[in-house]
């Protein structure tokens, strides 16, 4: 009788079988450990640089903040020298005209307060309203003769020194919506008793 080699062989095959198989899992089970090793450091270098740049983007806008800061406090500041500085801000007689300093000797040619009148206001800005709108009482004051200690002013405001002119019968009334200027009287003039020369005889 011929011997039964069939059980050893196929015992042999399958315990080949089993050896690679388990091979093979350890095999997968290391590359499915490798690949998940490699997952967290990704995932830790991608958290490392979201942290980083957070922080960078933070510290961004702390400096941006600051240098706006730093400009808002120096956006008055115009330097004129290498060690001066002046405030970007107009001044007082750039906001109102009519403060305006002046100091003026009027010429010969100037002989009554209406004169007078549109000389210090050729370079002001402004204007003498037309005599249409003005109060009649107006072309009583301007036809009247310069007094002679009016004619060197300043340097006062360009408001006194019209005051001044008109007196203190008349006061000034500006319009600065269409730059005007114009005199009204203050009322009737009662002059007391000192003031009425008498010419009895004697």
């Amino acid at each position: 009788m011929r011997p039964n080699h069939s059980l050893p062989k196929t015992r042999s095959h399958s315990t080949g079988f089993s050896i690679s198989a388990q091979s093979s899992g350890r095999e997968t089970a290391r590359v499915d450990a490798g690949a998940i090793g490699d997952q967290r450091k990704d995932y830790k270098a991608m958290n490392d640089y979201s942290l980083f740049y957070r922080s960078l983007s933070q510290h961004f806008a702390l400096a941006l903040v600051a240098l706006t800061s730093v400009s808002t406090a120096f956006a008055e500041e115009i330097q004129v020298g290498r060690y001066a500085t002046v405030r970007a801000v107009p001044t007082l007689a750039q906001v109102n005209l009519l403060s305006a300093p002046v100091r003026v000797q009027f010429p010969e040619s100037v002989v009554t307060v209406g004169q007078a009148v549109e000389y210090l206001l050729q370079s002001s800005g402004y204007r003498l309203a037309p005599e249409a709108v003005a109060e009649p009482f107006r072309a009583v004051l301007l036809v009247l003769p310069l007094p002679e200690p009016h004619r060197t002013l300043g340097p006062m405001p360009l408001q006194i020194a019209l005051e001044t002119l008109a007196g203190p019968a008349y006061r000034l009334v500006e319009d600065p919506v269409h730059r005007l200027v114009t005199f009204e009287r203050c009322g009737p003039i009662e002059p007391g008793p000192s003031a009425t020369p008498s010419f009895e005889a004697r």
